[in-house]
């Protein structure tokens, strides 16, 4: 059961708590992405906690990080968009915030944890004044839950087979928040 979420900002924990929260972003990576093509390492996971460019939620069960919800302003990843879909809304590229990733503890996926989390991440990048949100989200539970969050308000949706090498289906979304 979901006890809370937190924004966490650069300013507002110690390294002691930064290296317990890497540790737990490591973990989470490891059981989700193991050997993938897609698993980060621990340098981008640590970009999106210390980063202030970007919008990072967690979620805790007790004192135990779950999951969690991290993204940026869509020409912030690596330094360029990673598509070009927002062009063709006529949506200036500052206006998107990107999702770098969103992962949920595995033994505690489908219970709804996902949505809470997806849902106040949201609400944090509208309080940054981004008005549409774009990622790839994984076919099943996470494309799911993030489809029906977003529901009439996705503006695209492209199936991409074999995502980053990953042998899975990814699907790019596009949508308003705002």
């Amino acid at each position: 059961m979901l006890t809370n979420s937190l924004v966490i900002s650069a300013q507002k924990h110690t390294q002691i708590a930064l290296r317990n929260i890497l540790a737990a972003l490591a973990s989470l990576e490891n059981l989700n992405f193991g050997n993938s093509p897609l698993h980060q390492p621990i340098s981008e996971l640590e970009r999106m906690v210390t980063d202030q460019g970007y919008v990072f939620v967690g979620a805790y069960s007790a004192d135990e990080l779950v999951g969690y919800c991290a993204g940026s302003r869509l020409g912030n990843y690596f330094g360029r968009p990673l598509v070009s879909e927002y062009r063709l809304a006529n949506i200036p590229v500052e206006n998107v915030i990107y999702v770098e990733s969103f992962e949920i503890l595995p033994a505690l996926q489908k219970e709804g944890i996902g949505a809470s989390l997806f849902r106040d991440f949201l609400n944090h990048a509208k309080a940054k004044a981004f008005s549409h949100v774009a990622g790839h989200a994984r076919e099943g539970i996470c494309y799911t839950t993030v489809r029906s969050i977003l529901n009439n308000k996705v503006l695209t949706d492209i199936p991409v087979a074999d995502y980053r090498g990953s042998g899975e289906t990814y699907h790019y979304l596009l949508a308003r928040i705002k």
